[in-house]
């Protein structure tokens, strides 16, 4: 099934946080050319960019909706990059066929379907992508895209940050979100005003200006990377500070400040890989349960959810229904620097009383760094499961 069996009354009670949507994610290919140094996918692995596979995971997307009881499905679409250079028409039509199909099936069951494709809008041709969202469109399909903006580690020159530019501006009636990962490095350039020959941060100012939905994704803890680029509870309380200051709109700064009921962060209900394997989020990483407070349940990611919630107190937290917590597998990797009690206790006590409070960080860097050079990943998962 697409939902775990919810007999767990803690999962009850954080379904009554979730968003109304159920969401799904695939990713149809890894291949992308452009290598964001945070990046935890096989960039180079053309293996899945292919017409029948994308089928079949179509079919596998069906098969689920059909047992799925909720009548509201959000579709988030990855690559790789979808409109990667290499990428033909032929690919371009398997993309079509393959939102068509689930569309289709969500209209025989009379489910509401939003889809979304995330780009890195590196593309040189943005007649393309308008040119494939209008013929979707044209089906009476409800799609948007979700454009991808790091202020280190995904833009190599000013040439790629400018064509990211000017695509993003031209097609800016087509984006529901642009999304920037909570890296130390991009915590750096925004708050520590770290130099960077490539001017991401003034670009940022002109989408800050420009777009609404502008929302931050944690770091998904790649064990190459993480000794580089995970952020500490301190990092994280720093950024969310400034953008509380600075950048009250961006998600979820803006639910915590409306002072209002908010839903959790974390919108992922089910993911499916580039080779075709249902998976929870602890698939992405790497296969070493030391690296996690939890135990992996393989099935659902109700084992890293309640971890928080237990170690945090969450339900008797006076925040609880402000809250909208975080990314339960970021908060449950052990190798980072991180408070014992909650930072976000720390967020709601600012916005408050405009006091900046601090935790004592419990280091673990060293051993870190050592895991990062002998561990390899998980999402490396050999030959395409579907039959």
């Amino acid at each position: 099934m697409l939902i775990s069996d919810k007999k767990d009354p803690l999962q009850r009670l954080l379904d009554k946080k979730r968003y109304f949507k159920k969401e799904i994610n695939v990713a149809l290919f890894e291949y992308c050319s452009n290598h964001c140094s945070f990046c935890f996918q096989q960039n180079d692995d053309r293996t899945n960019l292919n017409p029948l596979i994308i089928k079949k995971k179509a079919d596998l997307i069906c098969n689920l909706i059909d047992e799925e009881p909720n009548n509201d499905l959000a579709l988030k679409i990855f690559g790789g990059e979808l409109f990667e250079e290499s990428v033909t028409m032929d690919n371009l039509k398997s993309y079509a066929l393959f939102i068509k199909q689930i569309s289709d099936k969500c209209k025989e069951l009379k489910k509401n379907l939003s889809i979304t494709l995330v780009t890195n809008l590196l593309a040189d041709n943005k007649l393309l992508i308008e040119n494939f969202i209008n013929a979707i469109r044209n089906k009476n399909i409800e799609i948007n895209l979700a454009a991808s903006f790091d202020f280190i580690g995904r833009f190599h020159s000013q040439k790629s940050l400018d064509l990211f530019m000017e695509n993003l501006l031209y097609l800016k009636s087509y984006i529901k979100s642009i999304n920037m990962v909570i890296t130390k490095p991009n915590i750096d350039i925004l708050l520590r005003n770290k130099v960077s020959k490539i001017k991401t941060r003034e670009a940022f100012d002109i989408i800050y200006e420009n777009f609404d939905a502008i929302a931050c994704d944690y770091y998904n803890p790649d064990i190459g990377t993480c000794h580089i680029s995970i952020p500490s509870d301190k990092d994280l309380l720093d950024f969310f500070y400034y953008a509380i200051d600075n950048y009250p709109k961006i998600m979820p700064v803006n639910c915590w400040i409306s002072g209002k009921e908010s839903d959790l962060s974390c919108e992922a209900t089910i993911g499916i890989s580039s080779r075709g394997r249902i998976r929870n989020c602890r698939a992405t990483t790497v296969e070493c349960p030391d690296l996690f407070w939890s135990e992996d349940n393989q099935i659902d990611n109700s084992a890293i959810e309640n971890n928080f919630v237990k170690h945090f107190n969450c339900l008797a937290c006076k925040w609880y229904n402000r809250c909208t917590m975080g990314c339960f597998l970021f908060f449950d990797f052990k190798y980072r620097e991180h408070y014992k009690e909650c930072i976000f206790s720390h967020i709601f006590h600012y916005l408050e009383t405009g006091e900046k409070t601090y935790g004592e960080l419990i280091p673990i860097a060293k051993k870190l760094h050592k895991l990062s050079m002998n561990l390899r990943r998980k999402v490396e998962e050999g030959k395409f499961e579907l039959k």
